[in-house]
């Protein structure tokens, strides 16, 4: 390919595919320099490139963002996790963070250590959420957490048994109040905890132990109180509201009342829950 002679190159120019954007599927070149797309049109209106990428018989998509990825010594580790999302064209992931909070790390000590940890395994571009657990000093490493680059906490509502796991609903307030003071999301994990707790104990204590006894011990109204609770705390301090991996319709319609009424409320699902 040639470009006219004195004309300000890029690093490289993709050409010969099938462009997909939001709106249409066109035949034309991608111009980038550096990290950034600089241009996209006609291969023969782009700028001269030091690289050029044949893409004929091929689609030439925007990178995708997987925002819910649990990645860490306990899952698929940040080499491996990123270098399979490559191959499925994915180019940014936002992991779930976890600070130690047996020794009482703070919020911008364990993203620092997160950060330079990921950085050296990851070959794509990642962020962080982090999980909050129920205790109060990790609440005032947010200000600090936000000015990092973090933007986004989950908590859970359920899961009483495992230590600090299960937010109290004074614990939420306090910490999406601070989240939208500084323009952030609160994600939460739908479930009243207690009537869960309740159910699993009673199911445990007359032996229905088996698989086809779990969805009697979470019907699917704890979730949708769970999800009519965390509305309101968010219209209460004025937090958005975004309900990870919901399960129920029971569910899904308070939170399409919620959006009618012009709350900033969003949710995802999962594969098996549509499945099942």
């Amino acid at each position: 390919m040639k470009s006219p002679a004195g004309e300000k190159g890029v690093d490289t120019v993709v050409h010969g595919g099938q462009i997909v954007t939001a709106s249409d599927v066109y035949e034309g070149g991608v111009a980038i320099e550096g990290e950034k797309i600089v241009a996209i049109g006609p291969p023969e209106l782009l700028p001269p490139a030091q690289g050029y990428i044949d893409a004929r018989g091929k689609y030439v998509l925007p990178g995708a963002i997987d925002c819910h990825i649990h990645l860490g010594p306990e899952y698929d580790d940040w080499r491996g996790g990123p270098i399979a999302a490559a191959h499925a064209g994915l180019t940014t992931l936002i992991g779930f963070g976890l600070y130690d909070d047996r020794a009482g790390e703070t919020l911008p000590h364990a993203i620092t250590r997160l950060r330079e940890e990921t950085g050296r395994q990851s070959v794509l571009d990642f962020g962080f959420h982090f999980i909050l657990c129920n205790q109060p000093y990790i609440l005032d490493g947010l200000p600090e957490a936000f000015g990092m680059g973090v933007t986004s906490f989950k908590m859970f509502m359920t899961y009483k048994k495992r230590p600090n796991r299960m937010c109290s609903d004074d614990f939420i307030c306090r910490a999406m109040e601070i989240i939208a003071a500084h323009g952030g999301v609160t994600q939460l994990h739908c479930e009243n905890g207690d009537v869960i707790d309740y159910l699993e104990n009673k199911a445990i204590a007359e032996g229905r132990v088996e698989p086809l006894h779990f969805p009697g011990t979470c019907p699917d109204w704890v979730e949708e109180e769970a999800i009519n609770r965390a509305i309101k705390m968010g219209g209460l301090t004025g937090s958005p509201v975004y309900v990870v991996h919901l399960s129920t319709r029971l569910g899904l319609e308070r939170i399409k009342q919620a959006q009618a009424l012009g709350q900033r409320v969003w949710t995802e699902t999962c594969p098996q829950y549509l499945l099942l």
